[in-house]
């Protein structure tokens, strides 16, 4: 004689449904700690890639104030070709900007590009780089 009972009934409907809404938010959840994951990642790239090109205007500087001429014609061919303006495969900052503001004995290099890969459409980010050129240092 067969025996019926509830207690050998197995999964409901409900129960399967549930388990699976709780599986797919949770990979919602996952995808979007991805996407934020790699925002920071391309934040600090192009953070990065400021901080170097900060550091070269910083060299052709003192290389300037070595030889006597502290000018900054050299600064808009430079600032075109790291612009990503010419798609010609070297290292870019998109909309890059670079200015510079003689203080006395210190320079301030304000780096600022585009930031606009994954954030807003017209974000913009900067860094601000200073250097000290000793007065015994200046020709």
């Amino acid at each position: 004689m067969p025996v019926h009972s509830r207690e050998c009934g197995g999964f409901t409907l409900i129960e399967v449904l549930v388990t699976l809404w709780l599986l797919s938010f949770g990979a919602l959840a996952t995808a979007l700690l991805q996407m934020q994951a790699l925002k920071a990642t391309h934040a600090a790239y192009q953070r990065s890639l400021a901080s170097v090109f900060a550091a070269d205007v910083a060299e052709r500087l003192w290389f300037g104030l070595a030889t006597g001429s502290p000018d900054d014609a050299w600064l808009a061919d430079w600032q075109h070709e790291r612009s990503c303006a010419e798609a010609t495969g070297h290292v870019c900052l998109p909309g890059l900007q670079v200015e510079l503001e003689n203080q006395g004995n210190r320079w301030a290099i304000t780096v600022s590009w585009n930031e606009s890969r994954l954030h807003e459409p017209d974000a913009r980010a900067e860094l601000d780089y200073v250097v000290d050129v000793l007065p015994e240092s200046q020709p």
